[in-house]
């Protein structure tokens, strides 16, 4: 019978540390409601070795607790990077991480979870100071499962979305 599953927490992990999820990691991309193989452990562990300290993006990590005290299932991940400018402005915002050869900037999110998962994400997006609810999340799939789900939910949440750009 699986664990009773409890509350959901955010935490952010420099992205230093993200090897530490690796196993987690891999579960969520395996079982998520829309696959990214670059937001994948394997994919971007490779890439953040090559990176300088101060480069690496963080990950927006949402994790729900089981009630029996077991180990957490991740449900949520949003590779991110804190920008303090942006199109040469003082703009502080969260950027989903991205490079040229990534064709997908869609987040992890647990197939079986995924409303509280993004609900989550959003949440945490909203609350933090250095972002205060400005994100972009370059190469999102604007036709997948998960687009639809953060539009929904970014109203409730108190965010506004909006799409710059649209390459169908």
């Amino acid at each position: 019978m699986p664990a009773e599953l409890g509350p959901v927490r955010v935490r952010r992990v420099p992205g230093l540390r993200a090897a530490e999820l690796a196993a987690a990691w891999d579960r969520l991309a395996a079982e998520a409601l829309e696959e990214n193989p670059f937001f994948t452990a394997a994919y971007m562990l490779a890439g953040l070795r090559h990176l300088n300290e101060r480069s690496v993006p963080d990950l927006l990590c949402v994790e729900r607790a089981p009630i029996d005290g077991g180990a957490a299932l991740l449900i949520g991940v949003l590779p991110l990077e804190m920008a303090r400018f942006r199109y040469g402005v003082p703009l502080p915002l969260g950027v989903a991480a991205s490079h040229v050869f990534q064709t997908s900037g869609t987040p992890l999110l647990h197939r079986d979870h995924a409303a509280d998962a993004a609900d989550a994400l959003l949440g945490a997006l909203c609350r933090d100071p250095a972002v205060r609810g400005r994100a972009l999340l370059p190469h999102l799939r604007l036709a997948g499962a998960t687009a639809r789900l953060l539009g929904e939910r970014a109203g409730p949440a108190g965010l506004r979305s909006a799409t710059l750009c649209d390459l169908r």
